[in-house]
């Protein structure tokens, strides 16, 4: 990931505000429910989402499958794991 990859975008509605990398309207609707849920800065709060679809996790899930705990890199992710069944693309930006 290089700083040209990232963008801004208004949790309001999802439109961009900065950057030129493609975005989705279900990444960015996701993303504003976090931050609408958790706010900016301060204790607990968030102040950036990253959201990354690598080769190895994406096969994994689409096998239904968590990844291994066989290296450091993926220790990291112990206990973090979460399988959930598709349910269809998430593309609004209402408040819940």
């Amino acid at each position: 990931m290089k700083q040209s990859d990232l963008v801004r975008l208004s949790v309001k509605d999802g439109s961009r505000l900065e950057g030129h990398a493609p975005t989705d309207a279900s990444a960015s609707s996701i993303h504003s429910q976090i931050y609408n849920t958790r706010g900016r800065g301060g204790e607990g709060g968030v102040e950036a989402i990253v959201h990354v679809h690598g080769p190895h996790s994406k096969a994994f899930s689409a096998l239904g499958r968590e990844l291994e705990m066989i290296n450091q890199d993926v220790c990291a992710y112990h206990d973090e794991q979460v399988l959930v069944p598709f349910g269809g693309m998430s593309t609004s930006h209402a408040i819940k």
